[in-house]
């Protein structure tokens, strides 16, 4: 092979086993930003499958609706948001454990990508985000708007009449609308492969 393979394979390993939940696109930027090196992405997929290495990537979507109680409009599509405590975003995601699974919950501020309250629970009742909901509000004050997905959680009797206790406007995700939550779709993103996956939890506690 070329010297310049030769050292692009060394200096991409070397930049893979920093930290090995990095892909192509984000080794490519490195090389060009921090080497000065002319490459790319395609060049450096090629050279990653010599060395049989790749990133963690993220799996499809196994989520499911349950049954649907309320159903409220999406009232972020083209929000200027320009503070804090303007719209809170709530999801959960699943850690599998060898002990069993278990389930994350966070409320994020969308302005300031802050996590404001977590839960960990090994079960998916919604009283856990109304407990969630209930630290965060007691702490930080209440939201203008809240927005979630259609996951039963979200769309029950309990988990609603609290938030309109609390005189928040409610919005929910469209159907398949992963990309209407994406802050905080980013932010499991950012735990699981650059902690969990890499740190290889496992207790919850």
């Amino acid at each position: 092979e070329s010297t310049l393979n030769i050292k692009l394979k060394d200096r991409i390993e070397e930049i893979w086993e920093e930290r090995n939940n990095k892909g192509s696109r984000i080794i490519t930027a490195e090389l060009r930003t921090y080497d000065g090196l002319v490459v790319n992405r395609k060049r450096v997929q090629r050279l990653m499958r010599v060395l049989s290495i790749k990133g963690i990537l993220p799996k499809c979507n196994l989520s499911k609706s349950g049954d649907i109680q309320y159903k409220y409009p999406y009232y972020l599509s083209g929000m200027h948001i320009y503070g804090s405590n303007i719209v809170w975003a709530i999801d959960i995601t699943y850690c599998k454990l060898p002990t069993g699974m278990m389930y994350v919950i966070v409320i994020l501020d969308v302005f300031s990508r802050s996590v404001l309250e977590h839960e960990v629970t090994n079960t998916l009742e919604a009283i856990n985000c109304i407990n969630c909901l209930n630290k965060a509000v007691s702490k930080y004050g209440k939201p203008l708007i809240f927005n979630s997905d259609q996951g039963s959680q979200f769309t029950c009797n309990e988990w609603v009449n609290n938030l309109k206790t609390h005189n928040i406007i409610i919005s929910m995700d469209g159907k398949g609308r992963w990309v209407d939550n994406v802050y905080v779709e980013r932010f499991w993103r950012t735990l699981k492969y650059e902690c969990i996956f890499l740190l290889g939890i496992e207790t919850a506690f």
